[in-house]
Formats: structure tokens, C-alpha cells, sequence
């Protein structure tokens, strides 16, 4: 009930204002927002030809991006925040899963433009044969920036090679933390027993001892690793050996960043993976190609 209390709350001036059709003429003093506003301009199409529906669904690119909290999620809205230019392109982000789901979504999903995904999730779903020629459907747009691997153990664990036999939680299956985790346990020989939750429920595993260590891969900072102020934890250095050279990157993790698990003045060594934007690979000259065309380098979504 407080729901729909709030929800008639906030819906209310918009409907009045929406139920009021601009007078001919305005009083002394008064002011048409349609004057004044570009935004209504472009929505409620003031003096165009073409049909509102029309032009929103023409001018719109859907953008699937991660779980809330993510860094996905926040890309999607600057995206949107920096892009969206009135009546020529509107940026639509979308809540989603992770890097997994999101490439699921941009191949079948109706509606779904561009995601954004994780480079070594396309190697590890066709290495492990989850999908043939996967690369090949999907159309690359641009790099966006790179995603730290954060690992929270308490401070008994020096080094990853520690968490060998341990019980390790990788988020939940159908995001991009636990292939990048698994990747590089794989590559540097270390067998764990990966949990798959997420990372609230893992945290609270970690505090009761439940679990030895979690792992997030998300852009510095990573939003749940700022909020863990136990001081019985740090963030575990990741070294960047040779096996994970051709697909990662070396970064750094800083205590301007982590505070409260990196003590003042050092970093803490891990590894990065790009996060990329990609699109499904529509045949040249269809609808949905021209309409994604638009969003390449050289497009407007070029920084």
C-alpha cells in the first residue's frame, strides 16, 4: 500500500501536466515549457512531421549492461548521460546479469542493441564449447576500460597459491567474475573450491569463516569492495606471470581506493581485463545494422 501511495506520489504532476494541452495563448507571466525545454521538444515532437513513436524507436540504442552496483550499470548511465543529444540519439541502458548473460542477450534477446561484456568471456565460452563461432556473431564497437580483479581474504592469505583447497565464492554463474577466476587459477596451477554467490551473501560468509577468500572483477573502485571495513581483511596481490600475459593486462590496486584493506601509502599488484561494447553481427544494410551503425568509432559513440 505505502508503494502505490509513493509511486501516485510521484506520478501525479506528471500526469497533470501531461493532461493539460498548451493554451493558444499564455497568460501574462506564464511561460509554455515547450519553449524553453529541448527535452519536451524532442519527446512530445512540438511542430515535427514524423510521429513520436516512430521517431523515439528510430533514434533509441538499447544497452545491456550488469547487475545493480556493478560498474557496468554505472558505464551504461554515463553513457547515456554524455550521449543523449535530444531528438538524434537517445541512450537506453538496461539492467543485466554480467558479461555472460549480456552475451546471451545481444544474440537472442528482441530489443537488446549493444552490451557491454568482458574479452575473456568470449575465449572461455568457445574453449569450454559452449558456443562455436561465437566471435564471429557478435560485432566489435569499442573498448571501454579495463576491470580489476579483487581478491578479499583475511591477512593469513599472503598469495593466491594459498587459496589452493580453499573454498573461494566467484559471484554467481552467469556474470564475468568467475571466469576470469577461474582463468587464472587455471593458468597458475592452483585448485580451489569455488562457491558460486553473490557478493553480499559472500561477504557475509567470509566474516563468519564460512568461506577463505572472494573475488570481484570490477572497474577501481569497485563499489562492494569499498564498503568492506573489517580490518581482518586485505586485498590479495595478483602477480602477473607469463600464463596470464596474453590475456591480461598488470594494474594495481591503491589504498586511495581501499583504505580500509590497503594500508596508506602502498598498492597492492593484480591484473585487469578489457570490458568491451559489442553488438550482434546484423548482415550489412538491415534495420538493426544501420541503426548500431551509428554507434561505431566514428559514430557518436566515439570519445
Amino acid at each position: 500500500m505505502l508503494k502505490a501511495i509513493r509511486f501516485a506520489c510521484l506520478i501525479a504532476p506528471a500526469a497533470a501536466l501531461l493532461a493539460t494541452s498548451p493554451a493558444p495563448a499564455a497568460e501574462k507571466g506564464e511561460v509554455d515549457p515547450g519553449q524553453v525545454s529541448e527535452g519536451l521538444k524532442a519527446i512530445f515532437n512540438y511542430g515535427q512531421g514524423r510521429t513520436t513513436k516512430d521517431r523515439l524507436n528510430a533514434n533509441t540504442i538499447t544497452v545491456i549492461t550488469g547487475t545493480i552496483g556493478g560498474t557496468y550499470v554505472q558505464i551504461g548511465a554515463d553513457l547515456a548521460s554524455a550521449l543523449d543529444n535530444g531528438d538524434d540519439l537517445r541512450i537506453l541502458p538496461i539492467v543485466g546479469r554480467g558479461s555472460v548473460q549480456s552475451i546471451a542477450d545481444i544474440l537472442y534477446l528482441k530489443g537488446v542493441d549493444v552490451g557491454v561484456i568482458r574479452s575473456d568471456t568470449l575465449d572461455y565460452l568457445e574453449r569450454k564449447g559452449y558456443a562455436a563461432n561465437l566471435k564471429s556473431q557478435l560485432s566489435y564497437i569499442t573498448k571501454l576500460y579495463n576491470e580489476e580483479m579483487h581478491v578479499v581474504a583475511p591477512k593469513s592469505v599472503q598469495k593466491l597459491s594459498d587459496l589452493a583447497g580453499k573454498n573461494v565464492a566467484v559471484d554467481l554463474p552467469n556474470g564475468g567474475t568467475f571466469i576470469t577466476a577461474i582463468t587464472v587459477f587455471e593458468r597458475l596451477g592452483i585448485k580451489a573450491n569455488f562457491v558460486y554467490i553473490e557478493q553480499r551473501l559472500a561477504y557475509e560468509k567470509l566474516r563468519k569463516g564460512e568461506i577463505d577468500a572472494m573475488i570481484a572483477v570490477q572497474g577501481v573502485p569497485s563499489k562492494f569492495t569499498t564498503t568492506i571495513k573489517d580490518e581482518r581483511f586485505h586485498l590479495v596481490p595478483v602477480d602477473y606471470t607469463a600464463a596470464l600475459q596474453s590475456d591480461y593486462l598488470p594494474s594495481q590496486l591503491k589504498a586511495d581506493d581501499y583504505p580500509a584493506l590497503i594500508p596508506a601509502g602502498q598498492r597492492v599488484d593484480t591484473i585487469a581485463v578489457p570490458a568491451i561494447l559489442a553488438s550482434y553481427n546484423w548482415p550489412v544494410g538491415s534495420e538493426r545494422y544501420r541503426k548500431v551503425e551509428r554507434s561505431r568509432p566514428g559514430g557518436h559513440w566515439q570519445g
